[in-house]
């Protein structure tokens, strides 16, 4: 592996623009509309139809923080081969360019709704102070009313800021010990406290939860993928086209048999944790490009849907909540429900991605002039 982490060059960069195939985009768009039909059946049909019950945007979850780590390496190594990167520093402040307005948005979401919901169901307009530590710092998965979904961008920026120091000051040691050792001792404590699943335990006051362990597994196995796939693409002639093909064939169908696994399981249960290891799988085969099933999904059609999946992601919830509030919209049979309320968080997120991305810009162009 120091042969290909030694050798920074435009081939690594030309490699991790590559990576980056639509296949990957389409994946980000399903995972995206997942969540979406998990929380609105969670929102209006979990108590009141339980003849049938859907978990599935938990493992949907663990898929978006796994590529996030995949794509957190490529950047990083995109960055060292332009000779762009320059200190800790320099790296993460165009995550936080990034990352900020999903911040914003999630957070000023969370509040409103907080407020919204203590002045329908209490009568009173005001703001629980004391959860403002794990508002922002991963406590808020369960005790928040509005059940707000800035825990996973909080996540990504502070398991992001630590995994991101490994790779800043001895990548080669984080990338072949304290990375794996990381991520074992993760799925140890998930599995010790039965939490596999994504049901979070808070820790420290409610100022941490398990979602920042879950988090950094998740990253690890998306930064690890990256590199293995990058130590591998040297050596595939050792092993025959038939070979590969067969196992990039079999990483294939294991992962749409685990997808269609939790899709239709019927009650909350540890098996999504198998996503961390499929996805992961799944992403080496697209690095190397030899997928053969997904490549029918290879198409540019799929770029601006995987963009704005993270928007989705961002604000489908309370587009959820805003439209149970509607007596008439709920007396709806299910299927316009689900395809209604997609439907409007695809436009909705259509909209925000193209003002944010405007302003995201600006900033950009700022930090980059000033620093």
């Amino acid at each position: 592996m120091d042969t290909n982490l030694s050798g920074e060059s435009k081939e690594v960069t030309k490699n991790c623009k590559s990576t980056r195939n639509y296949s990957i985009e389409f994946l980000r768009f399903f995972f995206a509309i997942g969540v979406v039909f998990g929380h609105c059946y969670c929102i209006f049909y979990m108590n009141d139809s339980p003849s049938y019950s859907f978990f599935f945007h938990n493992a949907c979850v663990d898929f978006f923080f796994v590529i996030s780590g995949y794509f957190m390496a490529c950047h990083f190594e995109a960055r060292k081969a332009e000779d762009k990167y320059r200190t800790y520093v320099d790296y993460n402040l165009l995550r936080i360019v990034r990352l900020w307005p999903l911040l914003f948005v999630s957070a000023l979401e969370g509040i409103i709704f907080e407020l919204a919901f203590n002045l329908l169901s209490r009568g009173q307009f005001y703001f629980s102070t004391n959860i403002w530590g794990g508002f922002f710092f991963l406590g808020g998965l369960n005790n928040f009313d509005a059940v707000n979904v800035i825990w996973y961008i909080s996540a990504l920026f502070w398991c992001g800021l630590l995994l991101s120091s490994f790779l800043c000051f001895n990548r080669k040691i984080a990338i072949c010990c304290c990375f794996p050792l990381l991520a074992f001792c993760s799925l140890s404590i998930m599995n010790m406290w039965n939490c596999s699943n994504l049901y979070s335990i808070p820790l420290v006051f409610n100022w941490l939860s398990t979602g920042l362990i879950r988090g950094i597994c998740g990253l690890i196995f998306g930064i690890e993928s990256f590199y293995i796939a990058l130590f591998a693409k040297d050596k595939l002639y050792i092993f025959s086209k038939k070979a590969i093909t067969l196992f990039s064939v079999l990483i294939e169908i294991g992962f749409i048999l685990l997808v269609c696994y939790l899709i239709f399981k019927q009650h909350m249960n540890n098996k999504e944790f198998l996503m961390f290891f499929f996805t992961a799988a799944l992403l080496i085969v697209f690095n190397l490009n030899t997928q053969k099933i997904f490549s029918i999904f290879n198409k540019k059609f799929f770029e601006f849907f995987g963009r704005i999946s993270v928007w989705i992601y961002v604000l489908h919830f309370y587009i959820l909540k805003t439209m149970f509030y509607i007596p008439k919209f709920r007396l709806l049979p299910p299927p316009v429900v689900y395809s209604s309320v997609i439907a409007i968080s695809i436009f909705i997120s259509i909209f925000a991605y193209y003002i944010i991305s405007k302003i995201t810009a600006g900033i950009k162009r700022f930090c980059l002039a000033n620093y």
